[in-house]
């Protein structure tokens, strides 16, 4: 597990990424749901990003903007602000992990992907 910053539209994007042993079988990348829930779940996400970078997936889990460790306040997130937040990261997983591309959201994070 790598934790690190990635610079966002609106400022300090946290993240953490989730290596496999070899080469990357492709990308995953998370989007988690929002608030409370996202707290509730955080546990359960990294242990499948375990399991994923276990069987050969780069898994990247990332803090959108007010939320989390990112930078900015509750009050600043705003959907299309975390849709450009999630093609950071993407982006920024496609550099670490080439190839195929998985989207993997959990209750607003699936709405998210969707987008």
């Amino acid at each position: 597990m790598e934790p690190h910053f990635l610079q966002g539209a609106q400022g300090a994007l946290y993240s953490l990424y989730f290596a496999p042993a070899g080469t990357p079988r492709g990308g995953i990348l998370y989007f988690p749901p929002f608030a409370e829930e996202a707290n509730k779940s955080r546990r359960m996400a990294a242990q499948a990003a375990r399991a994923f970078a276990g069987a050969g997936w780069g898994v990247l889990l990332v803090d959108p903007c007010g939320t989390g460790d990112s930078g900015g306040e509750f009050a600043d997130g705003r959907w299309d602000g975390w849709l450009a937040d999630f093609a950071v990261a993407a982006a920024a997983l496609a550099r670490r992990a080439p190839g195929p591309r998985v989207l993997w959201g959990l209750r607003v994070g699936a709405l998210a992907a969707s987008a």
